[in-house]
């Protein structure tokens, strides 16, 4: 397990699911709650690779701050851009529809730009 998986798995186990991805689409984390459905725990990686196959889409995540799309069961997928040292990683976490995640994810990210 890299450092990042091991911080996912500790301040990332609110979530239901979490991936960290790298300039080139590297997969540098990742996490999923045990017994989570294959489709639900792979749909932030899916995201990352929407992502980053069009660089616009790419240029407009990393203009914005946060990026929040809801399923048909209200569960939401949040896509927060980190530049660390001029470089753009993606960290994409799926949350569960009734919990909040902002601070959790603020200290998440927090955390990943320490270890990047």
């Amino acid at each position: 397990m890299g450092q990042l998986d091991a911080l996912l798995q500790v301040d990332g186990s609110e979530f239901l699911a979490a991936v960290i991805v790298g300039p080139q689409q590297t997969i540098l984390g990742s996490y999923a709650q045990v017994g989570l459905d294959t489709t639900t725990a792979q749909a932030p990686l899916v995201t990352t690779q929407r992502i980053f196959s069009s660089p616009e889409s790419l240029t407009a995540l990393a203009e914005m701050q946060e990026s929040v799309f809801y399923d048909l069961d209200g569960r939401r997928l949040v896509c927060r851009p980190i530049i660390v040292r001029g470089k753009i990683y993606v960290l994409i976490v799926l949350t569960s529809a009734e919990s909040t995640y902002r601070r959790t994810l603020n200290k998440l990210v927090k955390a990943i730009e320490k270890t990047l």
